[in-house]
């Protein structure tokens, strides 16, 4: 069983449909009279408390009446991306860890020996920003954009989460004995956020809220606004900092914190990661095998009209003879620029590979 949970990948695909037509405006006023409506059903209220929550809803309802629904225009690729990651501020950020604890839950209800762990099996994928496919407004720089915009909406999310473990687990050394190995832990972390005089200053003999405030120096960091703290190598230096905190919160018997408070936050970093969601690429036929054909009269320079015989140029082994030094020649390689707009050149290749997708996702991406 725990083999099986540790295989499982689902990847929900963000997309822009261009029958889409509802305004962010719109989706966030649907947004609060769903929250109205939720918190009318609590019998708690006093009667002037529901008078008060039935007139903000009327009020959502009369805004929402006079809202102009769809847009005036066609919305550009960068109001796309914002409207894509607007589901992911206002839903999914919040909701996604909780299929892990359902997840979680129904394993212990059926599993109560076995001691399985849940590994999250969510990825996100997103085409807005990198859909070439028909649309030139899709260029370099938009899809630059796109993962950039993705980026600072993880960042911006797992800062908030992290500000929150920091005024939420206050737990004193003075009160409770904290173990000794975490303790090293987070004397490594002061010295990594380089500013560990400031934190023990402002949280004395709260180690839990020192440490998460080193975490959270480390990621502005890691986003490029901390120059004095050290950036985390990976997302899975920070979910494993963050599982040194559940397990020492475990042996300080406060285990419903560990599990409530803390591994929702590693669940959420170990989805989400640096980049909210993965950017599938893709691009048009025409463009593909304009590149694929410059790139072979690069490496074979023939006749414009003899076609290359592709037998003749493999060795003994069915590999292609001299694979080595035509590599080599290929580097650096830029596709001339073709007539369309969205022309697909190494540069972008090499930006997308240093934001987080493996060449693996890139390659089934680019030849989809």
């Amino acid at each position: 069983m725990q083999k099986a949970l540790d295989t499982i990948d689902v990847q929900p695909t963000i997309t822009a449909h261009p029958t889409e037509a509802k305004r962010v405006t719109v989706l966030e006023i649907h947004r609060r009279i769903y929250l109205k409506l939720y918190e009318l059903e609590s019998p708690r209220w006093t009667p002037r408390e529901r008078t008060g929550l039935v007139m903000a809803l009327r009020n959502e309802i009369d805004i929402l009446w006079m809202t102009g629904e769809i847009r005036l225009e066609k919305p550009t690729v960068q109001q796309e991306i914002q409207w894509g990651l607007h589901f992911f501020r206002e839903t999914l950020f919040e909701r996604t860890s909780g299929l892990c604890e359902l997840l979680e839950a129904a394993l212990r209800r059926h599993y109560p020996e076995d001691g399985l762990r849940v590994k999250p099996p969510l990825r996100f994928s997103s085409w807005i920003g990198g859909d070439r496919d028909g649309n030139p407004y899709v260029t370099v720089d938009v899809t630059r954009e796109a993962l950039a915009a993705n980026r600072r909406a993880a960042m911006e999310r797992i800062d908030r989460r992290l500000n929150e473990l920091t005024h939420l687990v206050s737990l004193s050394s003075s009160e409770a004995a904290v173990p000794e190995t975490f303790m090293a832990q987070l004397t490594h972390q002061l010295e990594l956020s380089g500013r560990g005089d400031v934190i023990i200053a402002r949280n004395r003999h709260e180690p839990f809220r020192q440490y998460f405030s080193s975490l959270r120096a480390r990621l502005t960091a890691t986003g490029g606004g901390d120059p004095k703290a050290k950036p985390f190598a990976s997302v899975a230096e920070l979910a494993s900092c963050l599982l040194a905190s559940e397990e020492a919160l475990a042996r300080m018997q406060a285990i419903s914190i560990a599990s409530s408070i803390v591994r929702p936050v590693r669940w959420e970093v170990e989805i989400f990661g640096f980049r909210t969601a993965s950017l599938d690429l893709r691009q048009n036929t025409t463009v593909i095998n304009r590149v694929l054909a410059e790139l072979w009269r690069k490496l074979n320079p023939l006749d414009a009209n003899e076609r290359p015989n592709r037998e003749a140029k493999r060795g003994p082994n069915g590999s292609i003879a001299n694979s080595k030094s035509r590599s080599a020649s290929c580097r650096g390689f830029v596709a001339s620029p073709p007539r369309p707009r969205n022309c697909w050149t190494c540069s972008p290749w090499r930006a997308k590979s240093s934001k987080g997708l493996t060449r693996k996702r890139l390659a089934r991406s680019f030849c989809r």
